[in-house]
C-alpha cells in the first residue's frame, strides 16, 4: 500500500525520452566516473540517502555549505536530475544558499525523503535502462558495468557510495529533496532545464 506522500510524488512525467536524456546527461557531466558511481547515482535517485541522511542541523547545513565552496560542485545549477525515477533532486548546496533561499526549507525537505517508499524492481529497471545508454567509445564500458555487476549482490539493491575520486572531481555537499515538493516551494526553478555540457 502507497503512502499519501508517495501519491503526492508520483511522476507521470517521466518517460523513456526523459531518463534517456537524464541518463545521458549524467554520463556528459560526470566523465571518468566508475560502474559504481553510476550505480549510487541511480540508487540515491530512488532509495535516498539509504542509510547516510545527513545531520538536519543548522549548523551542519552552514558547515556544508563552507566546505563545499573550497570544492564546489562541477554543475552550478540550484537542482539536478537525480536518478531516472523522477522522484528526487540533488540539491547543489552553494548554488541553493547563493540564491537566497531558506535553509531551514532546504532541512524540512530533506527530512521529507525519509517518507517515501523506494521501489525495487523500479530501480533495476532504470539500471538496465542506463545500460542500453551505455554505447561504444564512452569511457564507462557495458564490460566494466558487468564486472561490477558480478562483484555485488546487485539482486539485494546494496548500498554502496560514491568513489572517493568521484566524490574529490565532483564534491559531495549536496541535499536530496523530493522533486515535486521541492518545484511547490520553489516554482521559480521548475522551469531550470538542467543543461547538457
Amino acid at each position: 500500500m502507497e503512502s499519501y506522500y508517495d501519491l503526492v510524488e508520483q511522476s507521470n512525467d517521466v518517460t523513456p525520452e526523459y531518463k534517456t536524456e537524464t541518463g545521458e546527461w549524467f554520463l556528459d557531466m560526470y566523465p571518468g566516473q566508475k560502474a559504481v558511481d553510476l550505480y549510487h547515482w541511480l540508487y540515491l535517485g530512488e532509495f535516498g540517502y539509504g542509510g547516510e541522511a545527513p545531520s538536519s542541523a543548522l549548523d551542519q547545513l552552514t558547515e556544508d555549505i563552507r566546505v563545499a565552496r573550497f570544492n564546489p560542485p562541477r554543475y552550478s545549477g540550484v537542482w539536478e536530475p537525480l536518478g531516472l525515477a523522477g522522484r528526487l533532486l540533488k540539491i547543489n548546496l552553494v548554488a541553493y544558499s547563493d540564491a537566497g533561499c531558506p535553509l531551514p526549507r532546504l532541512i524540512h525537505l530533506s527530512e521529507r525523503v525519509k517518507e517515501l517508499r523506494p521501489n525495487s524492481l523500479r530501480f533495476k529497471g532504470d539500471w538496465n535502462f542506463m545500460k542500453t545508454i551505455v554505447v561504444p567509445g564512452m569511457e564507462l564500458t557495458l564490460d566494466q558495468i558487468h564486472q561490477f555487476e558480478n562483484q555485488i549482490p546487485i539482486h539485494m539493491t546494496p548500498y554502496m557510495g560514491f568513489t572517493e575520486e568521484f566524490e574529490k572531481a565532483y564534491g559531495q555537499a549536496f541535499r536530496i529533496v523530493p522533486r515535486k515538493s521541492f518545484f511547490q516551494y520553489f516554482p521559480e526553478f521548475e522551469d531550470d532545464q538542467f543543461i547538457r555540457h
